[in-house]
């Protein structure tokens, strides 16, 4: 009588176990949802900021080209040199997206994954650089347009408003990205450590 009393116990207790097991599993699934789509979220930033900058490569130069037959001191050197930096900022722009590619994120494994986001972050450091130099350059030249190269109080502190504009809307989408892809990797590393 023992015996049958043990036995059942024993199946109960199975029963119970397997249970629990279930629903562990499940909650792994639904936790594992919950995470990938925590990155697609994450990920969509970067499909907003490529269209913007892809828009504004493109609406640039004619813009600059409208603005050198409005103003004359503008030389068309000036306007060729923009429309070439516009063209060489949306090719890093293109590799960097094709790199992060951040539709596709969540469908490769987690090592791939993280060495992309790792090779964005990279490159991304390497074309903002180049781009601040470039930038320096043109609106320096900028000032000296416009003042007619005397270099005048006026247009120096134009061009240090200008600057210091363009620095603070820089470090405002440095960080924005940087906490993006930190965000993104940590939840990449509690993925990877639940399987």
């Amino acid at each position: 009588m023992e015996k049958t009393i043990d036995f059942a116990e024993l199946q109960e207790l199975k029963e119970q176990f397997n249970l629990i097991n279930d629903k562990l599993e499940n909650q792994e699934i639904i936790n594992d949802y919950l995470m990938k789509e925590s990155i697609k979220n994450k990920m969509s930033y970067f499909d907003k900021l490529y269209r913007f900058r892809l828009i504004t490569s493109i609406i640039a130069m004619p813009i600059v080209y409208l603005l050198s037959k409005l103003d004359p001191r503008i030389p068309i050197e000036f306007v060729l040199f923009i429309g070439e930096f516009a063209i060489v900022n949306l090719i890093f722009d293109v590799k960097c997206y094709e790199i992060l590619s951040p539709k596709n994120i969540i469908q490769i494994d987690m090592v791939t994954a993280v060495e992309n986001i790792l090779r964005f972050r990279k490159l991304r450091n390497m074309l903002k650089k180049i781009v601040w130099g470039i930038t320096t350059i043109m609106l320096v030249w900028l000032v000296a347009i416009f003042s007619d190269y005397k270099w005048e109080w006026e247009y120096m502190v134009m061009g240090l408003m200008w600057i210091s504009t363009l620095v603070y809307a820089e470090l405002k989408y440095n960080r924005k990205v940087n906490t993006t892809l930190d965000e993104t990797l940590d939840i990449i590393d509690k993925l990877k450590s639940e399987k």
